[in-house]
Formats: C-alpha cells, sequence, structure tokens
C-alpha cells in the first residue's frame, strides 16, 4: 500500500514542465538507475562537511584562553567574536537556502566549505595583524556566513537525492557525523594545540576542509542536484519501483497555500533551538558545578554529543525500517521520531528541574541522555521539511532555522538573566519541548498541493 502523499506511478519528467531541482533530480534517477553513471560521494561529502564544520566551531571555542592571554583580548572580546559567528550565520540563512534550492544542495555545501575553511585558515595570520580583535571579527563573522549554508544546503541535498524512504536514514547519518566532530573537537584539539600551538590547529582544520571541498567541487556534475545516490545500492532504496517497496512519488508544494504547516516548522525548529543551544552553551558551566577537573570536564562534555551520534544515527535506520518493513507512511515515522524527541528531552530534564541537588552522577546522566534524544529529530522534523517542501527544502530550512538561532540568543538571554538558576531554565526548556511536542503530533500533516504522477511505461 503506497505511504501517505505517494502514488503507485513512477514520474516522467516530460509531464512535469517547469519542474524544480529536487524534482529534477530524483527524475534523473527513475530514468537513469542502471546507466551505470559514476555519481559523487553525495552522503560521504555532506558527512565531510558535517564534520569540518562541528570541528572549526568547537575549535576555537576550546582556545579561547591561549588565544586571549597571546592576543591580549578580554572575556568581552572574545563574547563579541562568538557572536560575530553567530551574526554571520543568521544573516546567510535565506541566501544560503536560495542557493541550495537553485544551484543544488551538495554544490552549495561544498563551496560553504570551502569559504569557512580558508576563513578559518587565514586566521593563523591574526597575530601579525595590528588590530587582532577587528581581524578575528571579520574572520569569524565571515566563517559563521560560510557555515550558514550548512543546514539549508543539507536539508536540499537530502531532497534532491534521496527517496522519502531514504531521507530520514540520510539525514540522521549526515547529523551524527556533525556531533562525532563536535566530540573530535573537544578532544582532539588540546594535544593538538599543545605541539603545535594554536594558530597551527585552527589552520590544520582550514586546510583539511579545503581538501574536501575541492574534491567534492570537482566531483559534482553539471546538472543542478546531480550526484543522485538514491539508486546506489550501497544505499539500499531506489525512487524507480521494485516488489519489495512502493513507487515514489514526487511533488511540489505551494508555500503560500501551506502557511499553517510554514508556521508549525518554525515553531517546532524554534523549540529546538532553545533547547540546542542553552545546553550546548551552558552545560559545561552546569556540568562543572560537579566537576573540576578541566581535563575531566572536557571529557565528560564530549559524551553528550557522542550519546546524539549514536541515537541519530540508530533512530535514522529504524525510520528506513519503519518504512520498508513495517510499511508506515512517512508522515506517521516523522511524527513518532519528533515527538519522541521532544518528550525524551523533557522527560530527562525533569529531575533537574524537581531535585535541588541530583548529584554528579545524575546530573551527568541526564545531561548525556536529554542531548542525545536531540538525535531523534533529524528523522522527524528535519526529514518532515524535505517531504513537505521538496523543491523548496533549502529555503524553508532556512527559515525556520532562522528562528532556531534567534531562540538561542533568547535562551542564552533567559540564562544571563536567571543568574544561573538552572533548575528555572531547564524547566522553561521542558515545558516548551512538552508543548512542541504536543503540537507536533497533532499539527502535523501533508501538504495541500501534490503532483499527479503517472506511469512511465
Amino acid at each position: 500500500m503506497p505511504m501517505d502523499g505517494e502514488s503507485n506511478g513512477i514520474v516522467d519528467p516530460h509531464l512535469l514542465p517547469g519542474t524544480l531541482p529536487a524534482t529534477a533530480a530524483i527524475a534523473a534517477t527513475v530514468t537513469n538507475t542502471s546507466s551505470g553513471t559514476s555519481r559523487p560521494p553525495v552522503f560521504e561529502l555532506a558527512c565531510g562537511a558535517a564534520v569540518m564544520a562541528a570541528v572549526a566551531r568547537n575549535s576555537f571555542t576550546l582556545l579561547a584562553v591561549p588565544i586571549s592571554t597571546e592576543l591580549s583580548l578580554s572575556m568581552a572580546d572574545i563574547g563579541a567574536v562568538q557572536s560575530a559567528l553567530l551574526t554571520g550565520y543568521l544573516v546567510g540563512q535565506m541566501p544560503a537556502g536560495h542557493w541550495a534550492d537553485k544551484f543544488g544542495g551538495l554544490r552549495t555545501l561544498m563551496l560553504g566549505l570551502l569559504v569557512w575553511s580558508l576563513l578559518g585558515a587565514a586566521t593563523m595570520v591574526v597575530p601579525m595583524m595590528a588590530s587582532p580583535l577587528v581581524a578575528l571579527l571579520l574572520l569569524r563573522g565571515g566563517l559563521g556566513l560560510g557555515q550558514s549554508v550548512l543546514m539549508p544546503a543539507i536539508s536540499a541535498t537530502a531532497a534532491q537525492n534521496f527517496s522519502p524512504a531514504e531521507r530520514g536514514d540520510k539525514t540522521s547519518g549526515i547529523y551524527s557525523f556533525y556531533s562525532l566532530g563536535t566530540v573530535l573537537g573537544l578532544v582532539a584539539t588540546p594535544f593538538v594545540a599543545e605541539i603545535v600551538g594554536w594558530t597551527g590547529c585552527i589552520g590544520a582544520v582550514g586546510v583539511v576542509g579545503v581538501a574536501i571541498a575541492l574534491y567534492g567541487l570537482t566531483n559534482i556534475g553539471d546538472a543542478a542536484g546531480s550526484g543522485d545516490r538514491s539508486g546506489d545500492p550501497r544505499f539500499g532504496s531506489s525512487v524507480v519501483a521494485t516488489t519489495e517497496e512502493p513507487k515514489r512519488a514526487l511533488e511540489t508544494t505551494s508555500l503560500r497555500n501551506n502557511t499553517g504547516i510554514l508556521l508549525l516548522c518554525c515553531w517546532t525548529h524554534f523549540v529546538i533551538g532553545f533547547g540546542f543551544f542553552t545546553l550546548q552553551q551552558w552545560m559545561p558551566l552546569f556540568l562543572n558545578g560537579y566537576v573540576a577537573d578541566l581535563k575531566v570536564l572536557g571529557l565528560i562534555s564530549s559524551l553528550p554529543w557522542m550519546g546524539t551520534a549514536l541515537v541519530s544515527a540508530a533512530s535514522g535506520r529504524l525510520s528506513l525500517y519503519l518504512a520498508r518493513e513495517r510499511q508506515w507512511s512517512a508522515l506517521r515515522i516523522r511524527k513518532f521520531m519528533q515527538t519522541s524527541s521532544s518528550m525524551g528531552i523533557a522527560a530527562c530534564l525533569l529531575p533537574l528541574v524537581v531535585l535541588p541537588d541530583p548529584g554528579a552522577m545524575l546530573a551527568v546522566t541526564c545531561m548525556c541522555f536529554a542531548v542525545s534524544f536531540q538525535g531523534m529529530c533529524y528523522p522527524g522534523y528535519h526529514s518532515y521539511v524535505q517531504d513537505t517542501f521538496s523543491n523548496e527544502a533549502g529555503v524553508v530550512l532556512a527559515l525556520t532555522n532562522s528562528w532556531s538561532i534567534v531562540a538561542g540568543v533568547c535562551g542564552n538571554l533567559l540564562c544571563g538573566v536567571m543568574a544561573g538558576d538552572f533548575p528555572r531554565v531547564f524547566g522553561v526548556v521542558t515545558c516548551l519541548y512538552l508543548v512542541s511536542a504536543a503540537t507536533f503530533f497533532f499539527g502535523a500533516s501533508l501538504p495541500k498541493e501534490k503532483v499527479n504522477t503517472h506511469n512511465n511505461k
């Protein structure tokens, strides 16, 4: 039985005038799955970009102390530099989404990787500049602008290259590598910096990123959204119908006719961002109340992100199993994953809200599980955006991610206003996730408009 929003027909691209990149990419796979044409490693390149984005962010954060010491910067200066990155990240969201939809998600992602890696490597010359602070503000702001393509481009890449059944698995896989990059940055950076210094460490990260970007750009085809891997046997599913699973249908969606769904997506991503940025920025400070040794603290702070990587990968595989073996509809899978993510985070934070002194073991355990449950939002909310707004996945994700960034700013301001009263902060986060779970479960629906599909026989 076809899943919601699907049909038993295979789309003929000639019957769809004016189709957008996502449709064109998958339609190309329908007609050429057995042609033997060499395709670029879409999934692997996206994972590589995600790893480098995480390492580039976390390496600078960990090296803030030696950087500020050598350049005579205050903590306020470092805060301004970190804010410059977030500002660039926010400003670039909508243009990045437009480019990802127009020129292809993978191509946009590789160009972004090239830009932020070059700017990251350029940080090596900051000590030679007359005004190191100004140089850092410009370079980190530019790095944030380059990284603004990350989420919109990943969303567009998944929509353009993977079938609906695969999207949860592939999206989760890519973001699990982002979490692994966070772990790598937190664990490896101090050791590398001890050998080559902070400039050498940041420069090395930039050089590796440039190499991956150049390889990706030289192996991407000319067509937007090229490099479709959905028919690759290593990835399992194919857009072409088989006896094992229903034939895939392609659809376009009008944003204007689905404002309710769009508002739901903005709200859901707002809550995700509020929780993510609040936990990311304040978790080390919270755990520092229980763990004084900085080396141990760094190791413990990396554990939740390892958990996120594992949960992301496992929930992605589960979504693929539910689609293929259990014949769950895409919408049912998205609701299950996203609701489980929100409810799981709320349940894990609840002990930290109600217990005045949970103790070190319980505090660390709750944090690890709360952050890990975020991994389920990738086959949940993120794949829902790709399913619902296939041809506008980049723009829509850029729009909703802008609200996520705004939420992160609000979360950090709230923590400051509450002066580190973590039970109250976690109480606000818990309430938001509970409301979001209910609104997504009851509010998520299929788009109003679908493309008529026809058998290509």
